[in-house]
């Protein structure tokens, strides 16, 4: 729905609707829960991923991939970005 907040105040017929993104990042300690939270998403998505014939599931190393992400965060001066939040604001 964030990308589609916009269209929806002018829809509404909301005047001057304000839109910011902000995207959701770790680094330091907060890298490890990032990363996590990036593994998480990325094995959700293996199934489609595969069907899509982006990368097999071996390609992906679906066995180690949240344990290998959070050991490069916690081992590197790594950023890890997982979504990015979209917000919109109008005056009436």
């Amino acid at each position: 729905m964030g990308m589609k907040l916009y269209s929806t105040f002018v829809a509404a017929g909301l005047p001057s609707a304000e839109v910011r993104m902000v995207p959701i990042v770790g680094y330091g300690p907060s890298a490890v829960t990032i990363a996590q939270l990036l593994g998480d998403l990325i094995l959700t998505l293996a199934p489609e991923i595969e069907r899509l014939g982006v990368a097999s599931a071996s390609e992906i190393g679906v066995e180690t991939l949240i344990e290998r992400l959070a050991q490069e965060a916690s081992n590197q001066s790594s950023v890890f970005s997982v979504w990015t939040q979209v917000g919109v604001w109008a005056r009436v």
